[in-house]
């Protein structure tokens, strides 16, 4: 059959050449000869051909002038065309006007609310456990766990960046109260710190919360953390730790850091408790605990060290103290619990020189503990332990500094 071609009316058979057709804008069937079919391609939207140098290309299709202006926009981030039915374009309502954004730019400046799936600003989403949540969402969601809530998965953060047993882990409880807006400021401090921390209620506060970490190296806690923001911006929501009266300070260890075995981990735990009761009036200077507070949520054990010989001595003491409530100054409930140990005499603060000491103090004591034996362990005040560090390389600036402050060992005002 033969055809007249639309464009260079050259008269074809298409038994002899490949031919294309289309229906023009009147609905009449039109067609192509082979060569014009390849210098006329057709417009994706509209199908009618047009000269090649009249198109606009796009992810492999082909644009007429009118479908482009109509069919086809300009992402707002990037400044590439996408075509309005893609599935990688995004619109965007941005006060009274509309943006478009390609599926990149879209990632990159904008995410979705994991409870009412509201398009948000990455920069004003807030973040709970890695998920972004809309300002309304988050606060009806509620960031504040309740009370003994751990997540399934706790991260070990370390050099290492896993989980090694014989690493001393600390994981720290920190109780700030008496503040303008506890969802609010929680929100704040797990929008930044969400891997390192989750945040809980806390029967014995007012008007506060518990900031508790995943379990960290000292190293990690010293350096890495970023304990600082979090206590500035705790401090910008007007909470307060040591001054609001009701608050602690309460640092957990892994049991299995403590020896090598069972035995050795136990007689590493003993040994704690018996420098706590062979310093117990500096261990209350330290912990700046007030009587009532100590009696109420952190109580002396009181044993009496004179009567300790051998180490069979020491575990007795053990067995009877793990026996005892957890509202002691070591408290050791949690070993059957979560494998830890839980210093938990310390009030709590937003200071850091006093909140780096308290953690030196713990991971000091408990490698002073380990390491040494237990007649040594009877002889030993806040002077050995810092002696101890100095030998072995531990960090121990602010422990120092905080000693010397306090007045326990001599230097120093005591004005924290």
């Amino acid at each position: 059959m033969k055809f007249k071609c639309a464009v260079c009316n050259r008269v074809f058979d298409d038994d002899t050449e490949e031919c294309a057709y289309f229906t023009d804008p009147d609905g009449r069937q039109r067609y192509l000869c082979e060569d014009c079919s390849l210098q006329y391609p057709y417009c994706r939207d509209c199908g009618i051909p047009e000269p090649l140098t009249q198109l606009t290309e796009i992810e492999g299709d082909y644009y007429c002038p009118r479908c482009l202006q109509e069919h086809v926009v300009e992402c707002a981030g990037c400044g590439v065309l996408v075509p309005v039915d893609s599935s990688v374009l995004y619109c965007i309502e941005e006060g009274e006007n509309l943006q478009y954004f390609c599926g990149g730019c879209f990632s990159e400046r904008y995410t979705y609310c994991a409870e009412c799936g509201e398009v948000i600003p990455i920069a004003e989403a807030h973040w709970h456990r890695s998920d972004p949540y809309c300002s309304d969402c988050y606060r009806e969601c509620g960031v504040i766990e309740r009370y003994h809530y751990v997540p399934d998965d706790l991260y070990y953060l370390s050099k290492a960046n896993q989980y090694y047993p014989q690493i001393p882990y600390m994981g720290i409880e920190l109780e700030v109260d008496g503040g303008d807006d506890p969802h609010e400021t929680a929100g704040k401090i797990l929008s930044q710190y969400d891997y390192r921390l989750w945040i809980t209620r806390d029967g014995s506060l007012d008007c506060g919360f518990e900031i508790i970490s995943h379990p960290a190296s000292l190293y990690f806690h010293l350096s890495q953390f970023g304990w600082q923001g979090v206590f500035d911006a705790a401090k910008a929501g007007s909470f307060k730790s040591h001054d609001a009266g009701t608050c602690g300070l309460h640092v957990h260890m892994n049991y299995a850091a403590l020896g090598r075995n069972n035995y050795e981990r136990d007689l590493t735990v003993a040994k704690i408790l018996l420098f706590y009761e062979n310093n117990w009036p500096d261990i209350v200077k330290f912990s700046r605990r007030t009587s009532s507070q100590l009696e109420r949520f952190c109580r002396r054990y009181g044993y009496c060290c004179d009567d300790v010989a051998i180490e069979d001595d020491a575990m007795d003491i053990l067995e009877h103290a793990k026996r005892q409530s957890r509202y002691h100054a070591v408290n050791l409930q949690c070993l059957e619990e979560n494998g830890t140990v839980e210093f938990r005499i310390f009030r709590g603060t937003l200071v850091w020189q006093t909140f780096a000491a308290t953690l030196q103090f713990c991971y000091i004591l408990a490698m002073f503990a380990r390491k040494s034996s237990l007649t040594d362990v009877l002889n030993a005040d806040f002077s050995t332990l810092l002696e101890f560090a100095r030998l072995n390389k531990i960090p121990y600036g602010e422990f120092e500094g905080y000693l010397r402050v306090r007045k326990i060992i001599e230097g120093g005002d005591s004005n924290v």
